[in-house]
């Protein structure tokens, strides 16, 4: 039996006379060749505005590698089982596939498990020697291009290791998570249990774990020490709500006079655990002031929050600023440059006059589609003036063959809206260029 499509991700713009909605479904396709195995793609615009503000300023650098010779480097090694060689280097289009496209990003380095189908289960690039033995506290970046899939059952894992025995034995410092945009993000991971070693290599692990998966790319790694003490940085910065789903998502345009929520990530940069902040944030009428204790975000890890005081949409468009400050009750911070965020959002209104029709293509053999219908119940209970929708049945004995043909989506709940356009949506497909981060659809 070929390989089904597994999810897709389409986010689309519509305005409902003044209202732009964005709606994301999940999707499956059953029954496709290999070659449409996985994903489409496609630029779509993101929702959130995600803004890395990463000091890498005031360090100094250990050891870089950018991949620009398109070979391995000079010193570093690999293990692996695959028949493709594992870790390839060059430019995205010599290496991603169809399955696992790659957004462009120079050269690179790349374990494709979807474009060889091969036993990537120990896939291990790793650096050459590093001397750490006069440092005390060592950090890796890396650019990561990696989304922690999966497929029939089996979930790809991706991993940083370390070894002082010269690749003998490894040592597990971190599990990488999945990007939480559908392009390359800037990682991070603690190197500092393996300082004052004489011989340390770094290495990145890809594990399909015996299935057909993805694979991991990544580029610009750099090992360093970095000024001790503290350091927050605001990473995103997004206005928004949490309905129908629990998943914050923002969307440029909300009906005016609708509370909203600030929703932040930071990150501690520094050496010195967080414990405390505050935060300032402005719509340029109004100001909110909030202090967050209590907290013990260690080095390099992320902390989200959102602000207590709603956003009540102010009509037209408008700047949303945030500023942290007063870290760690006062400690002097390393950059002090990075504790910004902004995110811009409009206020619109309700043409009454008009309607806005969805027909959604839903089976009763689909597992996924109860997430369409969520999606068309909130949408039919939010707006039953402005909003029509219609169920399309495929498969199943409410199918009407000639409504179903013609409406021709072939993805599993997907949605026409006026027919002009389809959103075809995925239960946890990441790897689009630009995506909706989650299911949503804005009040």
């Amino acid at each position: 039996m070929p390989k089904p499509l597994l999810f897709i991700t389409i986010s689309l713009q519509k305005i409902i006379v003044g209202i732009l909605i964005k709606i994301t479904f999940a999707a499956r396709l059953t029954n496709k060749s290999k070659t449409m195995k996985k994903f489409t793609k496609t630029l779509f615009s993101i929702c959130a505005a995600f803004a890395c503000a990463f000091n890498v300023s005031a360090q100094t650098t250990i050891m870089s590698e950018d991949f620009e010779s398109g070979a391995l480097p000079t010193g570093w090694g690999q293990v692996t089982q695959a028949t493709d060689g594992g870790w390839k280097f060059g430019i995205n289009t010599a290496l991603q596939s169809t399955g696992f496209p790659i957004t462009a990003h120079t050269k690179m380095a790349c374990t494709n498990d979807d474009a060889c189908n091969c036993t990537k289960s120990n896939d291990i690039l790793y650096t050459s020697s590093l001397d750490l033995s006069s440092y005390s506290n060592v950090f890796l970046s890396y650019d990561n291009y990696y989304f922690n899939l999966a497929y029939q059952g089996v979930t790809e894992e991706a991993k940083i290791l370390a070894s002082t025995d010269g690749g003998v034995t490894w040592t597990d410092v971190k599990t990488v998570p999945a990007n939480s945009s559908g392009g390359w993000e800037t990682s991070y991971a603690d190197l500092s249990a393996f300082a004052g070693n004489a011989d340390v290599k770094v290495g990145f692990k890809y594990n399909d774990g015996g299935g057909w998966l993805y694979g991991w790319a990544i580029d610009n790694v750099l090992i360093y020490e970095p000024v001790a003490g503290s350091d927050i940085g605001a990473t995103a910065t997004v206005i928004g709500k949490l309905d129908p789903t629990p998943a914050f998502v923002g969307y440029p345009k909300y009906l005016t006079a609708l509370p909203l929520q600030l929703n932040m990530t930071v990150s501690n940069l520094g050496t010195t655990p967080i414990t405390s902040f505050d935060l300032s944030w402005t719509d340029g009428v109004n100001t909110f002031n909030q202090s967050l204790s209590g907290l013990n975000i260690l080095p390099l890890e992320n902390y989200s929050f959102t602000a207590n005081d709603p956003y009540v949409t102010l009509s037209g468009s408008t700047n949303i600023s945030a500023t942290l400050s007063n870290v760690n009750s006062g400690a002097t911070e390393i950059d002090p440059n990075n504790n910004s965020g902004s995110y811009t959002v409009e206020g619109v209104a309700i043409n009454s006059d008009r309607k806005y029709v969805a027909e959604e293509g839903t089976g009763t053999w689909c597992g996924w589609c109860p997430r369409g219908a969520v999606f068309m119940d909130y949408m039919t209970e939010t707006y039953p003036d402005n909003f029509v929708g219609i169920a399309v049945h495929n498969g199943d004995v409410m199918t009407v063959t000639a409504y179903d043909g013609g409406l021709g989506i072939s993805a599993f709940p997907g949605v026409k809206i006026y027919r002009d356009a389809t959103i075809e949506d995925r239960k946890s497909t990441r790897l689009n260029s630009s995506h909706v981060s989650e299911s949503r659809m804005p009040s």
